[in-house]
């Protein structure tokens, strides 16, 4: 059989870009519920570190690791998805300027609606 490293270049190197979602794809589910969170008015930081530890996607489980991260370190929810890749700029912008919980949870819902779509 082929050595662990060869198997891991094959399925994370040039195979792997072919069959793996986008993040964008797998992050819609994740998106979702934490639109949930927000309208309930739940920390976001504990729901990330959930979230990493159960979601089946390393990459996306990253991601949810450093958005954490970044909240401990004092940046703000919103600011520390786009530090994770996990929102852009405009995103992070249209979340930050809602004006209440409602507002953000249904942002959330039409940035996973769109990423469905788009994916």
């Amino acid at each position: 059989g082929w050595s662990v490293p060869v198997r891991r270049w094959v399925r994370q190197g040039w195979l792997g870009t072919w069959f793996k979602p986008a993040i964008a794809t797998t992050s819609a589910p994740v998106l979702r519920m934490l639109a949930t969170i927000a309208r309930e008015g739940r920390p976001l930081v504990g729901a990330l570190s959930t979230l990493a530890k159960y979601h089946a996607d390393s990459r996306l489980q990253q991601r949810l690791l450093i958005a954490r991260y970044e909240i401990e370190q004092g940046a703000s929810s919103w600011e520390s998805m786009r530090i994770s890749g996990m929102l852009s700029s405009p995103e992070q912008n249209a979340l930050e300027s809602c004006p209440d919980k409602d507002s953000q949870a249904w942002s959330l819902e039409q940035l996973a609606s769109k990423r469905e779509l788009d994916y």
